[in-house]
């Protein structure tokens, strides 16, 4: 196995019906891209433009221990059809929580362009909202989007 892995993020468009899912997919997403692909080639910019950084093993705090978050945090953003309901924080970010990287990795700089995107998926039409990223990305569109690239960089 090579000693750094890549991984990358899609915005998934926030609607009531994928907000629960959403930071599951984004976390699930760039694990999965970590383990099927790795390093990238020279000059940290992979065949489709991402810019990517690596990322070294270490620990860190992840989560928020400042209930109840302030309405700025819980608001759904302008356009976007969800609030959150409660101001408990998510299930998923309380409570602050020690993470572990165990390997390094390479992530994009940024999260996945429509521009990036439309290569896998000529027709894409992101929602302008969230330009120049891709958005309202589904959550087999994303694995798909995953296993086109690790396919097109020559990764397992």
């Amino acid at each position: 196995m090579a000693d750094g892995f890549f991984s990358t993020r899609i915005i998934c468009y926030a609607t009531t019906e994928c907000e629960p899912f959403m930071k599951q997919t984004l976390c699930v997403l760039a694990l999965l891209a970590a383990v099927l692909i790795a390093a990238p080639p020279a000059g940290n910019t992979n065949s489709i433009g991402m810019a990517l950084v690596r990322i070294e093993p270490g620990s860190f705090d992840m989560g928020v221990d400042s209930v109840p978050l302030p309405k700025s945090l819980i608001a759904g953003a302008n356009g976007v059809i969800y609030d959150r309901t409660s101001n408990l924080g998510d299930y998923d970010e309380t409570p602050v929580h020690r993470v572990t990287i165990s390997q390094s990795y390479w992530m994009s700089v940024t999260e996945v362009t429509a521009d990036q995107y439309r290569q896998f998926r000529p027709d894409f039409k992101p929602n302008p909202y969230y330009a120049p990223y891709a958005s309202g990305v589904s959550w087999n569109d994303a694995m798909a989007f995953c296993k086109w690239l690790s396919d097109k960089e020559g990764k397992p």
